[in-house]
């Protein structure tokens, strides 16, 4: 079969006879940014820039991943997140029980806030230790940016722990997701949003209703080709999900790039790039109307892009991504990590009928917890017996 390849600024779009049309991102022209010295270099390209003005958040989110635990709790600017103001160790910004003494701690930086504006209207000497360190955080000694601040404080939870555990999963899972990845033409490094998504964790469920790996939500794993019946949910299949999330990066990529290119026709690939990231915490419909707003620059967005939905977890799930990409191409630095999980290892039959777990079981002779972990996407009233695994399910069972 012959192929039209075209290279546009790092992404190779190849374009097949039969009108499939493939995505791929080349990763030329690398650059790096240095962070702390001892920290390894942060490793950008034209498939995933790093724009100068976002590498201040992306090292902040790689300390959430690599030096700070859920047992911490760090105070910070939401709208400049590596503005910490303070860490207490011990204390969860999420845990219910503690929500009173977060609430103390941010109204307690509120006031030395405060405080420092208006020490700083009356002179800038004479301030204590705490009062410089604080006055450090910002450039511009303004007293007014400093005020403006103080409703600004926000608390987020460390991660180094789970991002530890993540890696486990993530050496278990990764074998299913890469070859998905690249069958779609996209880039191997995507493999490493469900860090952010879900800590690679196939099981994993948000409040919002959200599933899986690539936490999806029900309505888009619909549009996505998924199902959800009573006897299966895919978006816990690591495999399915995976293929799903991919369909929805070729359709946020084309439809990303012609509006971009509506408003800058010289519009790059490599501009587009954080928009198709974001846009699978945004939305395709999202990303288009804050290009349409701003045109094709990321940064212009972040700051200025005004919506109810397009908040500090949206603003930082690039940075996030690149953080969480960083810190697990380099585990062994950051975690002094020797060995990893097994690769997940299966054979897969087709159930021509319908059959109960009790019965799959055995028949093969397999332990119940075993075959849970390996079909994450039975729904509990199969395994509670109320249902049957359906007809065409592929069975995965432990490789003999």
């Amino acid at each position: 079969m012959n192929n039209v390849i075209i290279r546009v600024a790092g992404w190779c779009i190849v374009v097949l006879i039969t009108l499939h049309v493939i995505l791929l991102f080349s990763f030329n022209s690398s650059f790096s940014f240095a962070a702390k010295e001892e920290s390894p270099k942060l490793i950008c390209s034209k498939a995933f820039p790093c724009p100068p003005e976002i590498i201040a958040r992306v090292y902040f989110w790689i300390d959430v991943y690599s030096r700070w635990n859920s047992n911490d709790a760090i105070f910070h600017d939401s709208e400049h997140p590596s503005r910490v103001y303070k860490v207490a160790v011990g204390e969860n910004c999420g845990v219910a029980a503690e929500s009173s003494s977060i609430e103390a701690r941010k109204h307690v930086i509120a006031s030395e806030l405060h405080s420092l504006a208006s020490r700083l209207r009356v002179s800038h000497t004479g301030l204590s230790p705490r009062q410089s360190s604080l006055l450090s955080l910002f450039p511009s000694k303004s007293a007014h940016e400093i005020e403006i601040a103080a409703d600004r404080i926000r608390c987020q939870s460390g991660n180094r722990d789970r991002f530890r555990q993540a890696l486990d999963r993530y050496s278990r899972y990764s074998a299913l997701v890469i070859p998905v990845l690249r069958d779609a033409g996209l880039p191997a490094d995507i493999k490493y949003l469900p860090f952010v998504e879900s800590l690679y964790s196939p099981v994993a469920y948000s409040r919002s209703g959200a599933a899986g790996l690539w936490q999806i939500m029900p309505a888009t794993a619909k549009e996505l080709g998924l199902k959800l019946t009573a006897e299966l949910d895919e978006r816990l299949d690591p495999e399915l999900a995976s293929k799903a999330a991919a369909r929805y990066f070729v359709r946020s990529f084309h439809a990303l790039m012609a509006a971009a290119k509506k408003i800058e026709p010289d519009s790059t690939p490599t501009m587009v790039s954080p928009f198709i990231v974001t846009s699978y915490n945004y939305g395709i419909n999202g990303m288009r109307r804050a290009i349409e707003q701003h045109g094709p620059d990321y940064v212009s967005v972040v700051n200025n892009h005004r919506s109810p939905a397009f908040q500090v977890a949206v603003k930082n799930f690039y940075a996030s991504f690149l953080a969480a990409r960083h810190v697990a191409k380099h585990a062994n630095v950051y975690f002094s990590i020797n060995s990893r999980s097994a690769v997940l290892e299966y054979e897969t039959i087709v159930l021509r009928n319908p059959a109960s777990m009790e019965r799959l079981i055995a028949i093969f002779g397999v332990e119940e917890d075993e075959l849970k972990r390996l079909n994450p996407a039975l729904t509990r009233f199969v395994w509670y017996g109320w249902r049957l695994a359906p007809a065409g399910y592929r069975l995965r069972l432990p490789t003999r």
